[in-house]
C-alpha cells in the first residue's frame, strides 16, 4: 500500500514539473545578449517604434515567417538606402557594419514567400566571428589599422539551428529589416508567436 502511495505522489510531482516546464517554455522570450565592456567594441543605441498589441505588430510587418536560422554573417550597409556598400556609393559616411541572419523559411504568415530570407540588424555581435566582422570593416576602409566593432546596447542572442518566428519590414533594400529589437523574433512555441500565427493566414512551404 505504501509503495502505491509513494508511486502516486511521485507521478503527481512529475506531472506538476512537466506542466511548469511547458508553461515556462510558452512564455520564454529570446534572451538578450550580455555585452561585456571591451575596447574592441563601441556600444550604440537605436530607437524603433514599439507596438502595444499583436494586431499592430502584424500591421507594421510586411513579412512574418517562421524558419530555422542557418547562418550569421556581416555586411557593410548604407543605412539610408538599405543597400550593401559598393565602390560606387557616394555616401560612405552612411555605411555601417550590420549583422545578417539567414533564415530557411518553413512557413509564411504574411508577405513574400521566398524560401530563404536575410535579416539585417545594425551593428556587429560581440564574441561571434570577430575576425569576419573586422575583415568586413577593413575591406570597407583599408586605412583603418585599429577597427572597432559597433554593437547594439541591447541585442538578441539568436542561435544557428534554432527555429524562430520573425516579424520584419522590407522595402527596396537588400535585406529585411527588423520591426524593433524587442518584437522582431519569438520562439515558435511561445504564446505570442502562436497568437500571431492564429491571426495570420498560414502558407505551407
Amino acid at each position: 500500500m505504501k509503495k502505491i502511495i509513494y508511486w502516486i505522489i511521485a507521478m503527481c510531482l512529475l506531472l506538476n514539473l512537466t506542466g511548469c516546464a511547458h508553461k515556462d517554455s510558452k512564455n520564454k522570450i529570446v534572451p538578450y545578449l550580455t555585452i561585456q565592456s571591451n575596447e574592441s567594441y563601441l556600444q550604440i543605441h537605436a530607437d524603433w517604434p514599439v507596438y502595444d498589441s499583436t494586431e499592430k505588430l502584424i500591421e507594421a510587418s510586411t513579412n512574418i515567417f517562421s524558419g530555422e536560422l542557418t547562418d550569421i554573417s556581416f555586411d557593410m550597409i548604407n543605412i539610408k538606402t538599405g543597400k550593401s556598400y559598393s565602390i560606387d556609393d557616394q555616401n560612405r559616411e552612411n555605411c555601417m557594419l550590420h549583422t545578417i541572419y539567414t533564415v530557411n523559411v518553413s512557413q509564411v504568415y504574411k508577405g513574400e514567400s521566398d524560401r530563404i530570407r536575410k535579416i539585417c540588424i545594425i551593428g556587429g555581435l560581440p564574441g561571434i566571428k570577430e575576425q569576419e566582422q573586422l575583415q568586413v570593416i577593413k575591406n570597407f576602409d583599408p586605412s583603418d589599422q585599429s577597427p572597432i566593432i559597433s554593437t547594439l546596447d541591447s541585442n538578441r542572442e539568436l542561435k544557428i539551428g534554432e527555429s524562430y518566428l520573425f516579424c520584419t519590414s522590407h522595402t527596396d533594400s537588400d535585406y529585411d529589416n527588423i520591426v524593433n529589437i524587442t518584437q522582431f523574433v519569438f520562439y515558435t512555441t511561445s504564446d505570442i508567436a502562436v497568437q500571431i500565427q492564429n491571426q495570420c493566414t498560414v502558407t505551407e512551404r
